[in-house]
């Protein structure tokens, strides 16, 4: 008699087990790296179940280009919602104005995801978001309290300097 009370008290624990994580969605387990992830969608109708798989591409956006005039640059970008956000604008003309003699910046007409963070120190070559709509490149170094989401660096900042020029200048953003 103690087995079979025994054994009906495991298969309710069991039901109950079953029934409780009934209905809580299930995530796939994302694949090492940023490679191609295949995603099943399950549909069916009253006669068959059909399986449709839906292939999505990386969307991680490792480099950007930006060019002015003659000059073109790549860079690596941060990996972060803003950057996947803003190479999906791409190409991205954008007249930048100048400000403090030290960076260029354009706002743009629709605003970006935004994480911004105390940065303490601009380094030239830096490339980053101002709140959510206001894109911008520093050309100088310096201190700043400012709040910025970081989308990459250009490495070549002498160069940069003298491609960005003084007063406003017509930028190219794209991959």
């Amino acid at each position: 008699m103690e087995k079979g009370f025994s054994l009906w008290v495991i298969l309710l624990m069991g039901i109950a087990m079953t029934a409780c994580n009934a209905g809580q969605p299930t995530a796939p387990k994302a694949p090492a790296g940023n490679q191609e992830r295949t995603v099943q969608k399950m549909a069916s109708d009253e006669n068959t179940a059909q399986s449709t798989a839906f292939v999505m591409r990386d969307k991680a956006v490792r480099k950007m280009a930006l060019s002015t005039g003659d000059l073109n640059f790549t860079f690596d970008t941060e990996d972060n919602e803003t950057v996947r956000a803003l190479g999906g604008r791409f190409p991205l003309k954008l007249k930048m104005a100048d400000l403090n003699g030290n960076e260029k910046y354009a706002y743009l007409s629709e605003p970006l995801p935004a994480k911004p963070e105390s940065v303490g120190r601009i380094k030239a070559g830096d490339v980053m978001l101002f709140g959510d709509n206001c894109l911008v490149v520093f050309y100088k170094d310096f201190e700043t309290s400012y709040r910025y989401t970081r989308i990459g660096h250009i490495g070549n900042s002498t160069l940069l300097t003298e491609a960005l020029g003084s007063g406003d200048v017509e930028v190219t953003f794209g991959r």
